[in-house]
């Protein structure tokens, strides 16, 4: 009778090095958690591994599924009982020493309850991130081990003292405010404080975004063509690559004198602009002539975009140009749509209009305010107030 012996050189039998570490491709981040949740797979199992760095120490667990889709609901679950695991430790032992709760526990579970808000699309991730990031990079440092509810007026004060020493605006030091009132409101909901110590009064002075006159408007524009019919010589390197197009050239690309135009005819943020694909937009054609522009949300905003006449004519010359290069499908963007990481995008289009600010020398504005993307955008609105005909506000709202 024949029986299968193994060789004993059989790979499925020798001994494998770090059999336990993650296997690189299969390890991935839970959404919607801190980056530092994952679950991954490792040759010594079939069944996913959940992994998390939390207070110090590094928690891993056997999900005991070989579904990914479940892996991830166990570790969620994982991640939320380590959470409330720890809190429920808390609890205990500031009820053993102390009967108050202290601004570092109420903090983190004030990022916890808005967590909770980004994921029913109550808060968008950036407004989550800048919230989080103010409480754990300055206010934590300073008030983490105070009882949250001894903190007084005077403790407040002094922070916002700290941070107009440092030069912060009077806008952001109201966010790092409007921040710190998370964790009081929860405080307030959990009856720990009876009533919010006072907050000081920050008198916002805002500066006017540096828009252009039409003077200058046309010369950015003119610039702005003659710069990017520059052929560069230049050998470029890898240093002047981002996001697979060289950067620091003498010219800049073709797409930004439409850009320019477009966004003053259009009303665009540069948020929106780096989003626009060619499905969003449609050409009407009836009494008047305009570009509809059914963006994604951003900044919460839905209801679509109608543009001024002169956009259709940019729109047409830059899709007859992006036809030209194989760059005029319904999902490819309007510009630099060979980039397809939109942030990186963002960063690009912002880089080459301030190059094209200083080389006109239109860098800043009369009031010593830095001119960016967003400034075509008020000068889009100015020009509509000043040149619009009897234009209603609401209209233009």
């Amino acid at each position: 009778m024949n029986f299968y012996c193994p060789a004993a050189n059989d790979v499925r039998y020798q001994s494998q090095a770090c059999r336990t570490l993650p296997i690189p491709v299969t390890v991935t981040p839970v959404h919607g958690y801190p980056a530092k949740l994952k679950i991954y797979k490792t040759n010594a199992s079939q069944y996913w591994q959940v992994r998390c760095f939390f207070r110090g120490r590094v928690r891993t667990k056997s999900l005991r599924t070989t579904n990914k889709r479940e892996a991830l609901v166990f570790a969620k679950s994982f991640y939320e009982a380590l959470v409330g695991s720890y809190y429920s430790q808390q609890s205990a032992e500031q009820k053993t020493h102390s009967s108050h709760q202290l601004f570092e526990a109420v903090m983190e579970r004030a990022i916890d309850q808005e967590r909770d808000r980004l994921l029913r699309g109550e808060l968008t991730k950036g407004t989550f991130q800048n919230h989080v990031s103010r409480l754990r990079q300055y206010w934590l440092p300073i008030l983490g081990k105070k009882p949250i509810q001894d903190i007084r007026h005077g403790d407040i004060a002094q922070a916002v003292g700290i941070l107009s020493r440092r030069g912060v605006s009077t806008i952001s030091i109201s966010q790092y405010l409007q921040s710190l009132r998370w964790v009081f409101r929860l405080a307030y909901a959990e009856e720990i404080i009876t009533h919010f110590p006072a907050f000081p009064r920050i008198k916002n002075i805002s500066t006017p975004r540096g828009g252009f006159t039409v003077t200058k408007y046309r010369m950015l524009t003119k610039t702005a063509r003659k710069i990017s019919n520059i052929a560069d010589h230049k050998l470029p390197t890898h240093r002047d690559r981002a996001g697979g197009i060289y950067t620091r050239t003498s010219s800049i690309p073709r797409e930004m004198v439409w850009l320019i135009g477009f966004m003053v005819n259009g009303f665009m943020r540069p948020s929106d602009i780096i989003q626009i694909q060619h499905k969003h937009v449609q050409v009407i054609r009836s009494d008047r002539v305009y570009l509809r522009l059914a963006l994604p949300e951003t900044k919460r905003h839905k209801a679509p975009i109608v543009t001024m006449r002169p956009a259709v004519r940019i729109y047409e010359i830059l899709l007859q140009h992006m036809t030209r290069i194989g760059k005029a499908t319904s999902d490819d963007y309007l510009f630099l749509p060979e980039i397809k990481n939109r942030k990186t995008a963002g960063v690009l289009l912002a880089s080459h209009f301030k190059y094209l600010l200083e080389v006109t020398g239109l860098r800043h504005g009369q009031l010593g305010q830095s001119r960016t993307l967003y400034s075509l955008r008020h000068t889009a609105i100015m020009f509509r107030l000043l040149y619009g005909q009897g234009i209603d506000l609401l209209t233009l709202a």
